[in-house]
């Protein structure tokens, strides 16, 4: 995920020496949201651009969101935000 906004943002592929340079001065990496929200135990609520050019990828035709979205056990809902949306899906999950 971050390689795309880094990618976007300057038009270069800078992420390895981005992510030297970030542990180097401040000791961690990239955050990896796949890495923390399974472990979550609150429901959440997103908002999110669908089409958001750093968060929606090409390859799989859908946004980041939805992944980090779908991991944790616990009630989840998102409002998708822009010109052509402006609908809220919540989500329980099944037992």
């Amino acid at each position: 995920m971050t390689d795309r906004f880094i990618r976007a943002k300057t038009g270069l592929d800078l992420v390895d020496r981005v992510l030297e340079a970030q542990q180097e001065e401040y000791g961690f990496g990239f955050a990896q949201a796949l890495d923390y929200v399974p472990s979550l135990t609150v429901p959440m609520f997103y908002a999110q651009v669908k089409n958001d050019v750093y968060t929606f990828n090409q390859k799989t035709g859908q946004n980041d969101i939805q992944l980090i979205m779908n991991a944790p056990p616990t009630e989840h809902g998102i409002v998708w935000i822009g010109p052509d949306q402006s609908y809220t899906i919540w989500y329980r999950p099944t037992v």
